[in-house]
């Protein structure tokens, strides 16, 4: 449930199967969740971001209205985790649910992301690895150095290291390690130059990454590149 016409996120465009009309996502719960119904039996179609009508609250959407097989509805609210014992969110979803209910459907629920323990700054530690949800795009991401920001390498492009906010991470979880090799499948899995370039790239930073944040040994690296 968000405001008509929310632009707190980028919103993501596409055709997807059984969605009445362009589906216009802006997380990536929603993403995801509309991916699932077009795949699902019992779903004839969908929509997304309804406008609930005359509510004293504003102009909300709700996620998703869902017209099952048999020609029931039935109402999906998505939500981040972390926002679940927020008041304002806990207070729309109850008008969320009411709304639907005085108009008939009973069938009414949320939709939450998988579960695991989201990362906060105690919780950083160097060398770990972090998965999640970039918009629509999942990325792993290595944390090479923590200060005011955190440092860290796409664990899969290879591209240069970037410095992203606590508050940018915060979504992500822990991800177990893998092996040297499976690491190395994960760009042979990518064509072309694609595979090419992470491949380059990689090998052009690898003996500078472990010295990122210490300056005078970083300039002796790169003088051995």
């Amino acid at each position: 449930m968000r405001k008509k016409n929310y632009k707190g996120a980028k919103c993501t465009k596409r055709y997807v199967n059984k969605c009445d009309d362009v589906c216009k996502t802006y997380d990536a719960i929603q993403y995801v969740y509309a991916n699932l119904l077009s795949e699902t039996e019992e779903v004839k179609s969908f929509q997304v971001n309804v406008l609930l009508q005359g509510l004293e609250e504003g102009a909300y959407t709700s996620d998703f209205v869902i017209t099952k097989a048999d020609g029931n509805l039935m109402v999906r609210e998505c939500v981040s985790r972390k926002h679940l014992t927020k008041p304002m969110t806990t207070k729309l979803l109850d008008v969320s649910r009411n709304y639907w209910k005085s108009h008939g459907v009973s069938d009414w629920g949320i939709v939450i992301e998988e579960g695991g323990r989201h990362m906060n700054k105690a919780d950083m530690r160097k060398g770990m690895l972090l998965k999640g949800k970039v918009g629509a795009e999942e990325k792993i991401y290595r944390v090479l150095d923590l200060k005011e920001k955190v440092l860290v390498l796409d664990y899969v492009k290879k591209t240069m290291p970037v410095w992203k906010t606590y508050e940018e991470l915060s979504d992500c979880v822990e991800k177990e390690e893998e092996t040297r090799a499976e690491a190395i499948d994960i760009i042979d899995v990518m064509e072309g130059e694609s595979r090419k370039t992470a491949y380059q790239r990689y090998n052009m930073i690898s003996g500078i990454l472990p010295f990122l944040s210490e300056e005078s040994m970083r300039i002796e690296a790169i003088k051995r590149v």
